[in-house]
């Protein structure tokens, strides 16, 4: 189970948030297909995110928690549409972006991006005083 939580440590805003979203992802999944055989026949189906929804505002943070292998990295991946989405709707300032194709996508790509946790401490990487320049460690 992947749980969201926003910056101010409240569950991610439903359909019902006032302020315009920033980030409003709606019903994502992203099944991958499992093939056997020598003709590779698809057999069956990996559910790995299943029907997430949250809603971003734009002073607001998130946070995606769960075991490994939940589909945390899954979901990020598939709302930067490195992973193309099996289904559900992702909106970024208002624009849909599920569909568009690689250079219409463009644009928004240049406003977002993931910032992993470092596990060994090593960099705060979503310390507050961290710039994400810093925390990502980008060339200059």
């Amino acid at each position: 189970m992947v749980s969201a939580v926003t910056g101010n440590g409240a569950a991610a805003a439903g359909p019902g948030h006032n302020s315009a979203p920033v980030l409003d992802v709606i019903n994502l999944k992203k099944h991958f297909p499992v093939k056997k055989g020598i003709l590779r026949r698809t057999v069956g189906q990996v559910y790995a995110v299943d029907d997430v929804t949250f809603r971003i505002g734009g002073a607001e943070t998130l946070g995606l928690v769960g075991e490994s292998g939940c589909g945390k990295s899954t979901v990020a991946r598939t709302i930067l549409r490195l992973i193309e989405p099996t289904d559900g709707s992702i909106r970024l300032d208002g624009h849909d972006v599920t569909r568009l194709g690689k250079t219409e996508l463009r644009p928004y790509r240049r406003q977002m991006q993931i910032i992993f946790q470092d596990p060994a401490g090593r960099r705060t990487s979503s310390s507050p005083s961290c710039s994400t320049r810093s925390g990502c460690g980008a060339a200059r």
